[in-house]
Formats: structure tokens, C-alpha cells, sequence
């Protein structure tokens, strides 16, 4: 396929590359604050890599081990409820032909897989960084899942999901129940022991920019 029929299929199915060119970045900014401010505190509290960090998740699910459950579930299912939801949207527009809805599903489905599986992966890879309580060096390129740790790759997938669907929905009660959804999923990680606070705030990086290429603005 050439690059002009490439670009016209993409124009089609899924819209220009830029399908939200006032892009909120004020609101973007808003609801990734409440995990923002989460890691930054235990950043400044504890350390942003290493033992500190690790030993205050660890005593924080000796103290209240009665809340690991409910973070496991968050850890495990908040991304898969996101993903439901696109294919509702999907599966509403196809009926309704509406090429707008259709396309907000398939850019999540392309952002998601260039995103948060690639992308994310080869980072993972390329760094190799230890995940908590394993020793260092890193070992890149050994993809074993301890040595996987940088990005977060739950917190990437959350952000690349959540974002643009506040940004479709264009309700607060929408933005404020994303919002919290993205902060629980970056809590649970650092409280389950699966990341270092940097580990989330790359996520935090490398899912915005996948927010902002999936981002629609739809018409009245």
C-alpha cells in the first residue's frame, strides 16, 4: 500500500492523525493529579527507587492487609472495564453507522497496541531495571518479568484508556470517576510491590503521549 492510500485509509477509518487539534492539555493535566501527587509525595517522603519506597508499601500491607484484595481486583480488572467499554462504543456505532464513534474505538485499539504493548515492552526491555526487592544491575534485554519493571506497564495501559474517554464522554462525573481509576491503578501497583514510584511516573509519560494521539473531539 502506498503512503498516499495509506494515509487515505487511515483518514477513513480512524480520522486525521491530530482528531483533537485544541487538545485540553489543563484538563489532561487535571486528572492525571490526583496519581501525580500520590507519587510525588512518596517520591519525598521515601525515595523515588528503592528500599524506601518498597519498605513503606510493605509496612502499609502488614498494617492493613484487609485492603490488598481490593487493590489486587484494581490491579487486575480496572483496564479490562475500560476495555468493555470501548467495544460498547464500537459495537453502538457500527449499528447506529456512525464513522465517528467506529473510529474512537479502532485509533484506541491502534494507540493501545503501538502504545502500551509495544512500545511500552521495548522500554521494559531496553532498561531491564529490577522491579522491588530484586537486586541490581539491571539485565536488559533478559525480559524476564523481575528485571521488567520500568515503565509501568499497568499505568501506561490505564492512562491510554481512561484519558481519551473522559475526553469523548466531556462530563465531570466522567472525568472524576477516570480519574480515580487511574490513581487506584498506580496506587495498587506501588502497594502490591510491583513498581518503583519512577515506574509509574514513566507511565505516566508514555501513556499521556498515547492519550493524546487517540484523542477525538467529537462534533456537536
Amino acid at each position: 500500500m502506498s503512503q498516499l492510500s495509506f494515509r487515505s485509509f487511515f483518514v477513513q477509518w480512524l480520522g486525521p492523525v491530530n482528531a483533537y487539534p485544541e487538545y485540553p492539555w489543563r484538563l489532561h493535566a487535571l486528572i492525571l493529579a490526583p496519581l501525580f501527587a500520590i507519587v510525588v509525595s512518596t517520591c519525598l517522603m521515601h525515595g523515588f527507587w528503592g528500599e524506601g519506597p518498597r519498605l513503606h508499601y510493605e509496612a502499609l500491607r502488614f498494617a492493613h492487609d484487609s485492603l490488598t484484595p481490593f487493590f489486587r481486583v484494581i490491579s487486575r480488572y480496572a483496564d479490562k472495564v475500560l476495555h468493555a467499554i470501548y467495544a460498547c462504543i464500537f459495537l453502538y456505532a457500527f449499528w447506529k453507522q456512525e464513522k465517528e464513534g467506529q473510529g474512537f474505538a479502532l485509533r484506541y485499539a491502534l494507540g493501545s497496541l503501538c502504545f502500551a504493548l509495544l512500545l511500552t515492552q521495548l522500554l521494559k526491555g531496553c532498561f531491564g531495571l529490577p522491579r522491588p526487592g530484586n537486586p541490581l544491575p539491571p539485565i536488559p534485554f533478559s525480559m524476564q518479568s523481575a528485571y521488567c519493571s520500568f515503565p509501568s506497564g499497568h499505568t501506561v495501559t490505564i492512562i491510554t484508556a481512561a484519558l481519551p474517554l473522559a475526553l469523548w464522554f466531556r462530563k465531570i462525573w466522567a472525568a472524576v470517576v477516570l480519574s480515580a481509576g487511574i490513581a487506584l491503578m498506580g496506587y495498587s501497583r506501588m502497594w502490591l510491590g510491583a513498581h518503583h514510584p519512577v515506574d509509574i511516573l514513566a507511565g505516566m509519560a508514555v501513556g499521556s503521549l498515547a492519550a493524546r494521539f487517540i484523542a477525538v473531539k467529537r462534533s456537536a
